[in-house]
C-alpha cells in the first residue's frame, strides 16, 4: 500500500452546519495526516475547471451555484492509500443512502448535499490538489517531530525547592530565637509610673536615651 496524498473539500452544507471540526477530526482519527488546509470561497472559475466532467450535465448549474455560495475548506490528507480510505469513510453518495459509521451516513440525510468531496484516483488527486494549492502550501512533517521538552526543566525547580526549603529554615531559626529573648516587665507600681515618665521625657526630647 503506497502513501498517497488526496484533496477533500468539506462543501457549503458542513461549514454552514459547523461540522469541520467534527469531520476532520474523524480523518486525523484514522490516522491520515493533514499537509494542507485551507478556509476558502469557491469562485466561479474554480468550480468549471473542478467540475469539467459535469459542465454538460443537468445538475451542473445548481451545484456551481451551491458550490460557490458560501465558504468551504479544502485540505490534502496523506496515508496509506489515502485516496481509498477516505472515500470509504465519505460512504454513498448522499446521507440517506449511506451506511452509520460513514460521515455522510452519521451526519447527513439529504439527497441533495452531501458534505464532503474527496478525490476518486491519483489522477484525480494530482489534478484536484493543484487546483487549490500550490507546492509551497503543502508542508512535509513527521508525527512526533515537536521539539523535546528541556531537561533544564527538572533541575532549575529542583533548585527553586531547594532555596525555598532554606528560607523557611531560615524563618524558624528566626523565631525561635526571638521567643527565647526575655521581656521584662516592670514589677510593681512604682516601677511602671516611672518607665512611663521616662517614655515620655524620651518623646519630648527626642533623647532615645
Amino acid at each position: 500500500m503506497a502513501m498517497e496524498r488526496t484533496l477533500i473539500l468539506l462543501k457549503p452544507d458542513a461549514v454552514q452546519r459547523f461540522l469541520v471540526g467534527a469531520l476532520l477530526s474523524r480523518f486525523e482519527s484514522k490516522g491520515l495526516k493533514l499537509v494542507g488546509m485551507k478556509l476558502m470561497r469557491m469562485s466561479p472559475e474554480l468550480a468549471d475547471k473542478h467540475y469539467e466532467a459535469h459542465r454538460a450535465k443537468p445538475f451542473f448549474p445548481g451545484l456551481k451555484r451551491f458550490m460557490t455560495s458560501s465558504p468551504i475548506v479544502a485540505m490534502v490528507l496523506e496515508g496509506r492509500s489515502a485516496i481509498a480510505v477516505c472515500r470509504k469513510m465519505m460512504g454513498a453518495t448522499f446521507g440517506s443512502n449511506a451506511e452509520p459509521g460513514t460521515l455522510r451516513g452519521d451526519y447527513g440525510i439529504s439527497n441533495s448535499y452531501n458534505l464532503v468531496h474527496g478525490s476518486d484516483s491519483p489522477e484525480a488527486a494530482q489534478k484536484e490538489i493543484a487546483l487549490y494549492f500550490r507546492a509551497e502550501e503543502l508542508l512535509e512533517w513527521k508525527p512526533g517531530s515537536a521539539p523535546r521538552r528541556s531537561r533544564r526543566g527538572p533541575a532549575l525547580r529542583g533548585l527553586l525547592r531547594s532555596r525555598s526549603a532554606r528560607a523557611r529554615s531560615a524563618s524558624r531559626a528566626l523565631r525561635s530565637a526571638c521567643e527565647r529573648v526575655p521581656v521584662l516587665a516592670p514589677r510593681n507600681r512604682a516601677e511602671r509610673a516611672a518607665s512611663g515618665s521616662t517614655a515620655r521625657t524620651r518623646a519630648t526630647t527626642g533623647n532615645p536615651l
